[in-house]
């Protein structure tokens, strides 16, 4: 009888400590796989960072275009004064284009930064969300740990 108590408590323990194995691999596998998607997206915010980094360059790019037009915008309107009166209609009209273009970059330009700014938080958002996942996968694996210590008890 005592043998038999003896064996029984045996087959527990080791059939605890398989279940314990188990519940530790498949907490490993998840950290695992939690730290993959970690690493895809780093690569993805390096990749949005390049991004980022060609969209600020296009960005600098429009701004001297737009600094080159008010530059000439600049010019030509001190150049107004020495045209004649039947030329005044068409400098009108080339003012009219530039101011028009002026706006156009302007537009870009604020696109440009609500773009690059939207792309942040969404990076932001998801790096905070695998590190929520993998904070709970840490906390399964504890609670887990201390379940089968329990049970061994």
């Amino acid at each position: 009888s005592t043998r038999g108590h003896i064996q029984a408590l045996l087959d527990r323990n080791k059939a605890l400590q398989e279940r314990q194995k188990i519940l530790s691999d498949k907490g490993k596998s998840d950290i695992l796989s939690v730290s993959a998607a970690l690493k895809e997206e780093e690569e993805k915010n390096i990749k949005l960072e390049e991004v980022r980094q060609h969209l600020e360059s296009k960005l600098r790019e429009s701004l001297d275009a737009c600094r080159r037009v008010r530059e000439g915008y600049a010019q030509m309107v001190r150049n107004v004064g020495v045209l004649k009166q039947e030329k005044k209609g068409e400098v009108e009209k080339l003012r009219d284009r530039l101011e028009a273009r002026i706006d156009c970059l302007s537009s870009e330009n604020k696109r440009l930064k609500a773009l690059r700014k939207n792309d942040k938080a969404a990076s932001k958002a998801m790096i905070a969300s695998c590190e929520d996942r993998v904070k709970e996968l840490e906390e399964e694996l504890e609670q887990a740990g201390e379940n089968a210590g329990k049970e061994r008890e």
